[in-house]
């Protein structure tokens, strides 16, 4: 579960996905309506619903207005794992 509570006027929200090396694996949400708040869940699959491997993936979000210009850039890292 992906939560997010945004400054701003936002209208629309981009969420990507990214390996250590910088390579985009999932685009989440692609500039879509959106509050200042909401919550997004990524299922720990790529693009073309591969299983990736466990590691580190960098989350990119994105607030844009209304003519899609990003207003505010948030970005996590997460720790994708597999029950032992």
């Amino acid at each position: 579960m992906i939560a997010y509570s945004l400054k701003g006027n936002v209208n629309r929200i981009r969420i990507r996905i990214f390996d250590v090396k910088g390579k985009l694996v999932r685009t989440l949400v692609n500039s879509e309506p959106s509050g200042s708040s909401g919550e997004v869940v990524w299922d720990g699959f790529g693009e073309n619903r591969e299983k990736l491997r466990i590691g580190i993936y960098v989350i990119l979000l994105e607030s844009l207005d209304a003519n899609r210009a990003v207003i505010e850039t948030l970005k996590k890292t997460v720790v994708l794992a597999r029950p032992l």
